[in-house]
């Protein structure tokens, strides 16, 4: 058992900190180089402030980020490293593209 407290300043906080408003792509997507490329270039309409927080908004995941993917991840290496000190376990966790589709992982 753990105080709702705890997730919402692990695993929430993690998620608003690594996942939330942010572009997350596979590393191994060649086409980021080619974005990161486009956007730098002075013909890119994208002013100084929108190329940092594009450039900041990446982040390159060992794997493609499909929602089940992403919720695999979740409970079986980053619910680990973030609870094992609280001495629980993420054992499901479900992402919801939308109010009608989602996906669960078990455990």
């Amino acid at each position: 058992m753990i105080d709702f407290s705890v997730v919402k300043t692990t695993l929430c906080q993690w998620l608003e900190d690594n996942w939330d408003h942010k572009f997350l792509h596979w590393s191994r997507d060649n086409l980021i180089d080619a974005l990161k490329i486009a956007a730098s270039r002075p013909s890119c309409p994208l002013e100084h402030e929108d190329h940092e927080h594009f450039l900041g908004s990446l982040v390159a995941l060992p794997f493609n980020p499909t929602a089940e993917n992403l919720a695999a991840y979740m409970v079986d290496v980053i619910g680990p490293q973030l609870l094992d000190q609280y001495g629980v376990e993420l054992v499901e966790c479900t992402i919801e593209e939308t109010s009608k589709c989602h996906v669960n992982y078990c455990k």
